[in-house]
């Protein structure tokens, strides 16, 4: 099993070239949300991030929402992204992962999984042994028990150097 070490680091998700994915063989992409897609606790998503989730829809790729939150700004973004949502998806564990691909028909191993925590993100899709990448947090904003998680994120990415604007 790799664990926690992402498959690729990225300073955002708006520096992922689809067309590199596409290339790389997947054929789905599954997003967390806070942190990832947008800040913490943020209500709606730029516009920013809704083109650039559009440009992977272009690309050919299905894309689906998987959070672990349960609150309903979830609902509303994945009705942003007209994608579908598994919320409440407990990640790491694999559910959330395995119900997402089979909402986007295909197997795991085709889809990659993008997120911000190494622990929950990137673990829970190496666990169904779909790659994963991590990307920087949008926000310092943390609940008290991700600012532990963030040491692991660190660890998880020593030696790679984040692809993308700030880098």
């Amino acid at each position: 099993m790799r664990g926690i070490r992402p498959d690729a680091y990225y300073v955002s998700v708006l520096d992922i070239d689809p067309d590199v994915l596409v290339k790389r063989g997947y054929r789905a992409v599954l997003l967390d949300l806070d942190n990832t897609l947008q800040p913490r606790g943020a209500s709606e998503l730029s516009p920013e991030a809704i083109a650039w989730v559009q440009s992977l829809r272009d690309a050919g790729l299905g894309v689906a929402l998987v959070s672990n939150s349960m609150r309903e700004r979830a609902v509303r973004a994945a009705q942003a992204l007209d994608a579908p949502l598994v919320r409440n998806a407990k990640k790491p564990f694999v559910r959330g992962y395995v119900r997402a691909c089979a909402m986007l028909g295909v197997s795991c191993n085709q889809a990659v999984m993008i997120g911000d925590q190494s622990y929950t993100d990137v673990l829970g899709a190496h666990r169904v042994g779909m790659d994963a990448i991590l990307v920087m947090p949008q926000s310092g904003s943390d609940p008290l028990h991700t600012h532990f998680l963030r040491m692991l994120d660190r660890r998880s990415v020593r030696g790679m150097r984040a692809i993308g604007s700030d880098s």
